[in-house]
């Protein structure tokens, strides 16, 4: 398998990931995680081709994927705070584990990685 089809793979196994591996606290959590999840896909499937090329230049590199998944969440945060917690935001917030959506979207990036080499 060479490696744009590998990346291809890649591309396509996160797009399926829709639905959490994990069980969370709550279902804030689980919403948090799935709009991140979201954010984080759209990310690699970006029309820009430099942005694309870059993620998947570093789509093994654990530091780079650390930012991308932060900027998702940030992402994430502002989407739903304006669009869907207008009402009780800052309590709907103060629920979500951030530290378990990180590490999910962390497990979820290398499951998908390890599914696309294999």
């Amino acid at each position: 398998m060479c490696i744009p089809l590998i990346l291809q793979h890649f591309i396509f196994n996160i797009n399926q990931k829709e639905k959490p591996m994990n069980t969370f606290k709550n279902k804030t959590t689980e919403i948090f995680y799935v709009v991140s999840l979201h954010i984080y896909a759209e990310l690699f499937n970006s029309k820009d081709k430099t942005t694309s090329n870059m993620i998947m230049t570093h789509v093994m590199d654990h530091e780079f994927v650390c930012r991308l998944i932060d900027l998702a969440m940030r992402n994430a945060e502002k989407h739903l705070l304006k669009k869907a917690w207008k009402k009780n935001a800052a309590e709907k917030l103060s629920e979500v584990d951030f530290k378990g959506v990180k590490q999910a979207l962390a497990k979820m990036h290398y499951t998908v990685l390890a599914e696309s080499i294999c």
